[in-house]
């Protein structure tokens, strides 16, 4: 299975590989956000676990592990540095990435993605991928800073001085609500946080289940099994 990781690595574009290098190199900087802005990381945790996952379950691009260590679930990450944060919080931690997750086929009850949708070259394939994974009825629940929000504005804006944002492409909630369901998932429900912007005072809140003023959104979709679902991978990945 590591062989097979690290082929698909080597062989990966080389553009993604440059996301990876920002996120090894400012791994600190990354991991101190959280408590830089110790208000609106709880904002965001609060609206992710009110979706009310349970069970077996991964973090897909998990950083640091900052969500991951919240919901107990296994961290996934291609950052090797990251990967070092999130083992030193005492998580279950695996190198990989959301186009190739190195589990077996319909196993876990839940994943997560947070703000990480925005980093990938081909967003349905991490999406096929994640239905793979998934048992049936298992949930993926998907955050966004949406591009059309005070937060997604604001990054947009600043994109040249942020070396991680340069890399991102933002997307609106309908647009990844449209990616779901073209993935073979079901959208079961939505949760809010942010109503402020990211130059205001940051305070406490409730997730509301409107997002059209709010700048951090978590979808729960649900994944399904018809004779019109994607066609997904066919080989397992080697325990070996």
């Amino acid at each position: 299975m590591r062989d097979l990781l690290e082929r698909w690595l080597r062989n990966m574009d080389s553009s993604r590989k440059r996301s990876f290098e920002v996120f090894d190199r400012y791994a600190d900087r990354y991991d101190s956000w959280y408590t830089r802005h110790r208000i609106t990381a709880e904002n965001e945790a609060r609206c992710l676990k009110s979706l009310g996952l349970h069970g077996l379950g991964v973090d897909i691009g998990a950083g640091s592990g900052f969500f991951t260590k919240i919901l107990g679930a296994i961290a996934l990450e291609p950052s090797r540095q990251m990967l070092y944060k999130a083992k030193e919080k005492g998580l279950e931690s695996i190198r990989g990435v959301s186009e190739y997750i190195p589990v077996r086929s319909n196993i876990l009850d839940y994943a997560v993605m947070v703000v990480t949708l925005c980093f990938l070259e081909d967003p349905m394939e991490a999406l096929r991928e994640t239905w793979r994974v998934l048992k049936n009825g298992g949930v993926l629940a998907l955050c966004i800073v949406p591009r059309d929000s005070k937060w997604g504005r604001f990054y947009e804006s600043r994109k040249a001085e942020s070396p991680f944002y340069r890399m991102a492409k933002f997307y609106t909630v309908e647009e990844v609500i449209g990616m779901l369901r073209d993935a073979g998932f079901k959208v079961e429900s939505v949760r809010a946080s942010l109503s402020y912007g990211p130059l205001d005072e940051a305070k406490v809140e409730t997730p509301v289940e409107t997002y059209s003023d709010r700048s951090f959104v978590c979808i729960s979709a649900c994944k399904t099994v018809s004779e019109h679902s994607p066609l997904r991978r066919t080989s397992e990945p080697s325990r070996g």
